[in-house]
């Protein structure tokens, strides 16, 4: 067979499959009206990696025009992914560190001793548990000397939510974000260069209908959460939302949070049991008021669905005597 005629059936084939990134881009732009087209707004980076396999083998084919019309939609679905490689969080360059590790345990996990070795591995200040048990609760209790301020609610369900610190922590509470069954921890830790609101959360999982318009209420309810925390604030958990929802994004323009995966890659965190390049990154660490964002990186595997989210943050000094 012809190398040319090969080249074409092979293009051809490609052609047809990436029917389907195809449609899911477009499909995207309807996430705000439709909780199906938000469900497959997660997938963009998977939809721009099949694009651009399709454009290598385009340009291999010599089939030009097809090369492009892909090349567009690839070059779309490319500059909507930018920011994760080549932005930057922005945020202070110098400032007293704050470790932090946001963690879903997972409901019915039991193997405690791989999430404790990996808090011994990052050592952090603050710890959010998300899907925190009174199981978990007993399976840490080694930790509570180190971590001796800080708490919240351990339920036998899926939305407990516990915060803990080795820095001095006032004014914890559990609120409901959006639903009562679904609470958020907020406190004011006292870090070496002044105080600094945290919030762990853990949204609704979004699904058909109802059930993504549960999660999409809960992060509307932060914006208003925040206003009783200090400007330098940090909003740690699953998210259960990617930066490409729409939900997640108006949340982020009305709280000022940046996403600290910026400038630091792809950083999918669920399902744990899934190659990295089939995850989703929907476990989040947001900062504001100017923190920044020295490091930030994923894993290891603790049992959990979710791999954890480990990010040494950088707190600006503020005037002496202001925390506000």
């Amino acid at each position: 067979m012809p190398v040319v005629r090969q080249r074409r059936q092979l293009s051809n084939l490609v052609l047809g499959l990436s029917v389907v990134p195809a449609t899911m881009l477009a499909v995207a732009w309807l996430a705000p009206f439709f909780w199906w087209a938000d469900l497959a707004a997660v997938f963009a980076v998977q939809v721009a990696a099949c694009l651009l396999a399709t454009c290598v083998v385009l340009a291999w084919a010599r089939r030009w025009r097809w090369l492009a019309a892909v090349g567009v939609l690839a070059a779309v679905s490319c500059i909507r992914l930018s920011p994760m490689w080549f932005g930057t969080p922005g945020g202070a360059t110098s400032g007293a560190p704050l470790r932090l590790l946001a963690i879903n345990l997972l409901r019915d996990n039991d193997d405690a001793a791989a999430v404790l070795a990996a808090v011994a591995q990052w050592s952090p200040d603050v710890i959010v548990w998300s899907e925190a048990t009174p199981a978990w609760e007993r399976a840490l209790t080694p930790l509570r000397k180190e971590y001796a301020f800080g708490d919240g609610t351990w339920d036998p369900g899926y939305f407990g939510i516990v915060l803990w610190s080795r820095l001095p922590v006032r004014d914890l509470r559990i609120v409901p974000l959006g639903f009562d069954w679904a609470p958020a921890v907020t406190a004011i830790v006292a870090t070496p260069a002044g105080e600094v609101g945290v919030v762990g959360f853990h949204p609704p999982r979004p699904g058909v209908g109802q059930r993504t318009a549960e999660r999409d209420a809960a992060l509307a309810a932060l914006p208003e959460l925040l206003t009783s925390l200090p400007p330098r604030r940090v909003v740690a958990g699953d998210g259960n939302a990617t930066r490409w929802n729409p939900t997640f994004a108006r949340m982020l323009a009305a709280t000022g949070l940046r996403d600290s995966s910026d400038g630091f890659g792809w950083q999918a965190t669920w399902p744990a049991a899934l190659p990295w390049f089939l995850r989703l990154p929907i476990d989040q660490v947001l900062v504001g008021g100017g923190i920044g964002v020295r490091r930030r990186e994923v894993g290891p595997f603790v049992g959990s669905d979710h791999l954890p989210v480990f990010a040494e943050l950088l707190v600006p000094e503020v005037a002496s005597g202001s925390s506000r």
